[in-house]
This record gives structure tokens, C-alpha cells and sequence, in this order.
């Protein structure tokens, strides 16, 4: 008589239950789990006993491939929000430059025109603007959007630690 041993019924450890708990929460963190969801699946995941157990709360959610084939393919949105990322850091730039060089000039050397730095800063800014094709109204969107994005993520990230803590992990 030969037995087939089954390797899904192989018995997990900690670093495996621990393994589950950082993927759910990163499934959690990226919106694909509610918080009702993450709550029931990280309890499961505490007291998993088998591979087959830890299976079982990710057999609904994306792999990593289709998580980054799903981030390749989010389209314009991304495309936009990335694009006001680079002009918010040329943006930032530019003025702390412009602000330094005037109070230089203001200051540190008998500059007749050290204003002037103001307009082609303005002019650098309306450029910017122009190269990466955002206008003013959706600048004013994809500010609120990246604000929404970081407030429900750290809120998110909040829970899973706290749920962490509860389960002693």
C-alpha cells in the first residue's frame, strides 16, 4: 500500500503565518481587501495551520504579476498623477532657488535688479505647467486626489498595525 501524501496539508510555521499576515496587508494597504475582510482573513492567517490554509485567503486576490500588470495598466490617471508629482518637485525647486537668489541678491550684493528673479520664476512656473500638460483645474483635482490617496493609505496601514498588535505579530 502506498500513500499519497498530500503537500498542501504540509504544516506552516510562524515565518510562513507571518509571510501571510505582511501579503494581506499589503493587499489591504492597495484597496483590494475591506476592512471587515482583513480583519477575518489576518485571524485565519494567525491560527493557519497548513499550506492549505494559507492558501485559501489569498485563492480571490491578485498575485504580485497580476498586481503589477494591473499597476501597468492603470492608464491616464497614473500617467497624470506622476506627471504632477515631477512638477510639484520642479515647482518646489524652482521657488527655493528663486527665493534664495533674491534674498542673496537683496542682501549680499548691491543688485539694482534683484526682483527680476520673481517674473522669470513666474514664467519658469507657466513653462512647467505647459511641458507636463497640467492646467490649473487639474492641478487643483490631482491635489486632492493625491491628498485622498495618502489619508485613506496611512488609515489603512494604521489598521493593519493595530491589527498586528492585536493578533501579537
Amino acid at each position: 500500500m502506498t500513500s499519497q501524501f498530500d503537500p498542501s496539508e504540509v504544516r506552516v510555521g510562524d515565518s510562513e503565518r507571518t509571510a501571510a499576515l505582511d501579503q494581506l496587508g499589503q493587499h489591504f494597504a492597495n484597496g483590494y481587501l475591506n476592512v471587515e475582510e482583513f480583519e477575518e482573513r489576518t485571524a485565519r492567517a494567525a491560527v493557519a495551520r497548513t499550506r492549505a490554509d494559507v492558501a485559501q485567503l489569498f485563492g480571490d486576490l491578485p498575485d504580485a504579476e497580476d498586481g503589477q500588470k494591473a499597476q501597468i495598466s492603470t492608464g491616464e490617471l497614473d500617467d497624470m498623477l506622476e506627471r504632477k508629482r515631477k512638477l510639484d518637485r520642479a515647482l518646489g525647486l524652482i521657488w527655493s532657488v528663486t527665493i534664495a537668489v533674491f534674498f542673496v541678491g537683496l542682501f549680499a550684493f548691491d543688485w539694482d535688479y534683484f526682483w527680476v528673479v520673481f517674473p522669470i520664476a513666474g514664467l519658469a512656473t507657466w513653462g512647467l505647467y505647459e511641458f507636463y500638460g497640467i492646467s490649473g483645474e487639474e492641478d487643483e483635482v490631482l491635489d486632492k486626489i493625491i491628498e485622498d490617496e495618502g489619508l485613506s493609505r496611512a488609515e489603512r496601514l494604521r489598521i493593519e498595525h493595530k491589527r498586528r498588535k492585536e493578533l501579537g505579530k
